[in-house]
């Protein structure tokens, strides 16, 4: 699998039933984390599958989508899919077509994946949850800002949580060249290091 910094990912092969293609460990690792693209995988396999638009023996498709939403991730985890595996050779990742959008995590989701990283064993308040909710929306459904944000707030109080979300207020009040979730998420995390761990970044 070759991949790259663009908008759009594809994966292709030629199909050639019952060839042993040997499957990383990336794929049990991941399925382990992965949130909310059941049915997206599900939707790739099945039109890997589909012949009707067979060309030159060749299929492609594409992943496109918001960055850092998950495109890479999704490609990998179909790349290893053993339904897949099991009926295709798959050659490369082409990343020039478009035609499958991978949407941003729904709430439900993006909730779930914050709850397994911000909580992890413990019951939260009931107070927590409710600002888990308010303020989900600053990460816009891309699963890097919902991890971002969850690790910020892991293991630390109600009191830091109120803090860290009137901060994240204080930001939007401003204009940021890049507006994109992830880089308000993260500029959020740097602003908590202690100052020795913000001089590496500087």
């Amino acid at each position: 699998l070759q991949t790259q910094a663009a908008d759009n990912v594809s994966v292709s092969g030629n199909p050639n039933p019952g060839t042993d293609v040997e499957t990383s460990d990336y794929k049990q690792i991941q399925e382990s984390i992965i949130v909310g693209r059941e049915s997206d995988i599900e939707s790739i396999v099945n039109a890997l599958l589909d012949t009707s638009n067979l060309e030159n023996d060749i299929f492609d498709v594409a992943i496109v989508g918001k960055g850092a939403i998950g495109k890479t991730t999704l490609a990998k985890l179909v790349y290893t899919d053993k339904i897949v595996v099991d009926h295709f050779d798959l050659r490369a990742a082409d990343l020039n077509t478009r035609n499958f959008e991978l949407p941003p995590l729904s709430e439900h989701d993006s909730f779930y994946l914050f709850s397994r990283i911000a909580f992890g064993q413990q019951k939260p308040s009931e107070h927590l949850i409710q600002l888990a909710k308010k303020y989900l929306h600053h990460c816009g459904g891309i699963p890097l800002a919902v991890v971002a944000l969850a690790s910020v707030l892991h293991a630390t109080d109600e009191d830091e949580w109120e803090d860290f979300f009137a901060s994240l207020e204080r930001v939007e009040k401003y204009e940021f060249r890049d507006n994109h979730p992830t880089f308000k998420i993260i500029k959020q995390r740097y602003s908590h290091y202690p100052s020795p761990l913000k001089a590496c970044f500087s």
